[in-house]
């Protein structure tokens, strides 16, 4: 893929998300911020305790929100929203990583009046869109566990599922305090397509996990590998991307006491013999007991889910078939 070290125009990759010709789909112009501002504080009064709480200030905006042709470097988010009729009903914030290797689907918020309108789809799709324009090797959004609706969109927009993060997000409860919960990750590589690895560079637990969620077996052979740096990713503060070339760092990570918390397809991009080839890297990030998280019963989640959360928590070892 060719990234683009600038902010593409999006009307092209957004409009035809709209779902019916009454809304349209477009990125927040500078003088709306305000605006936005003001109604995210009624969709979602929760957002003030959230990790991206920062969607009530200002100054993020005028710091980081690009408005159209900006640097990815210096503004690496822009903000999507829908509109009907002149009022805004949706938005979500995409931000750039890695000079734009990656784009994730920070958060999305919804008008609790155009519930049930599809508009989740359409920030699913539009993350997907924006990544697609922006020459980026991978698409991914966060859906907290029991947000059902969010990860069905997620899914039925072509994003699947590749970790689980533990306390990745705050939430208000009922008593005024606030708690922890796990998210899950969902992901869409846009690569032409994802090289197996070798099994000699992979640790057991990378390699059944591998197995587990994309049904790759590793092959064999003597691992090419030389050492490739790990990478901080804005999946959460506390995780790190490690490549599936590396059996050093692997080992590494989990010396360190972090817990592998999924395998994601695309994101390790790197040349063979000449010809680019894109692999696998392995999310390490923070085990689920260093963390005071809630987290759903396991039976309210989707079988694929339910599993992947287990393998989080420790509660057993997948094993490749």
């Amino acid at each position: 893929m060719h990234t683009t070290n600038r902010w593409p125009d999006l009307a092209a990759a957004l409009q035809p998300l709209a779902t019916s010709p009454e809304v349209t789909v477009r990125t927040l112009r500078a003088g709306e911020v305000e605006r936005l501002i003001t109604l995210l504080h009624r969709w979602y009064p929760a957002l003030a305790v959230a990790e991206v709480g920062y969607l009530l200030d200002p100054v993020f905006y005028a710091d980081q929100v690009a408005y159209g042709g900006e640097a990815v470097a210096e503004r690496p988010s822009v903000m999507v929203v829908a509109e009907r009729a002149g009022e805004l009903e949706m938005c979500v914030l995409l931000t750039a990583e890695d000079d734009g290797r990656l784009l994730s689907g920070a958060m999305t918020v919804v008008s609790p009046a155009a519930y049930g309108r599809g508009l989740g789809g359409v920030a699913a799709r539009s993350t997907i869109a924006v990544a697609r324009a922006l020459g980026a090797d991978l698409a991914y959004a966060l859906a907290e566990l029991d947000n059902h609706a969010s990860r069905r969109a997620l899914e039925a927009a072509g994003l699947t599922l590749c970790a689980v993060i533990p306390g990745s997000e705050r939430k208000p409860t009922a008593n005024g305090g606030v708690v922890r919960v796990a998210e899950a990750m969902y992901a869409c590589s846009l690569v032409p397509a994802v090289a197996p690895p070798r099994a000699a560079a992979l640790t057991p637990t990378v390699a059944a996990l591998l197995y587990v969620q994309h049904g790759v077996r590793p092959i064999g052979g003597e691992a090419r590998s030389a050492a490739v740096p790990a990478r901080a990713t804005g999946v959460d503060a506390a995780c790190r991307f490690v490549s599936l070339r590396d059996l050093d760092a692997q080992r590494e990570a989990e010396a360190d006491g972090l817990a592998l918390l999924g395998v994601i397809p695309g994101t390790d991009r790197h040349l063979i013999d000449g010809a680019l080839t894109y692999g696998f890297e392995a999310l390490y990030g923070r085990p689920a007991d260093a963390l005071d998280a809630a987290w759903p019963d396991p039976a309210t989640l989707p079988p694929t889910l339910a599993e992947l959360v287990d393998h989080v928590r420790g509660a057993r070892t997948m094993r490749a078939a």
